[in-house]
Parts: structure tokens; C-alpha cells; sequence
């Protein structure tokens, strides 16, 4: 009998819905999902901060990683202009939460092998 990885990750399925334009897309692994949200990110702001993303009771989330605050990367002129739109750095579940609903997205989580066909 083969036993399971200690560190083996679920599989999931992403859906990326656009609340204003009703369009989906689908991706495989949340690291891609990701780049497309740091991507929607700055195409909006002048300056983003680092994003990492994570799987928590089955759900798609993400908060600022602490490399932001790294020499080369971090602008407190950056994160003074994220502060005046309502987002808490320190807060994950909040600026997650903020993101969404500033972007008009909502990301759906689905167990692989668990979708309809």
C-alpha cells in the first residue's frame, strides 16, 4: 500500500470571474492564476505589492508577501497610495477580501475531479 506525500498538495481548479464583464478564465495552478492577478494589478497601479498566494480550507487566497518590504522593491509612496484606497498590508484575510472587490473579481476554487462535465 503506497502512502500519501507528507507535503502533497490538493489539486484545484481556478476560475477567475470578472464580476463587471461576466467573463471567466481557468487555470490548472494558483501560481499562474496569480500572475495574471499581480498582472491586472499594475496595470491599474504604478506600483504593486509582491503577492503570494495560498490554498486555505480549500479556498484561493492571497496576501502581501513580506519581500515587499524588501530595499529593492519597496515604495512607501507605493503603499501610502494602497493605504488611501483602503487596504491593510498586515491584514491578509482584509486586503484580500478589498482586492476583489476593488478589481471586480472572485476567484472559485474547485477540487479537481469535482467539477461537472
Amino acid at each position: 500500500m503506497s502512502q500519501p506525500f507528507l507535503f502533497e498538495e490538493e489539486e484545484f481548479t481556478f476560475t477567475l470571474h470578472y464580476l463587471d464583464t461576466n467573463e471567466t478564465e481557468t487555470f490548472d495552478n494558483e501560481y499562474d492564476l496569480k500572475e495574471i492577478i499581480e498582472q491586472i494589478s499594475w496595470e491599474k497601479h504604478k506600483w504593486t505589492p509582491i503577492m503570494q498566494e495560498y490554498i486555505e480550507d480549500g479556498e484561493f487566497t492571497m496576501f502581501v508577501h513580506s519581500c515587499t518590504y524588501d530595499d529593492d522593491v519597496y515604495s512607501e509612496k507605493g503603499e501610502k497610495a494602497w493605504e488611501e484606497r483602503g487596504y491593510d498590508f498586515n491584514d491578509d484575510g482584509d486586503f484580500w477580501e478589498r482586492f476583489q472587490e476593488e478589481f471586480k473579481i472572485k476567484v472559485v476554487t474547485t477540487p479537481k475531479g469535482g467539477e461537472s462535465e
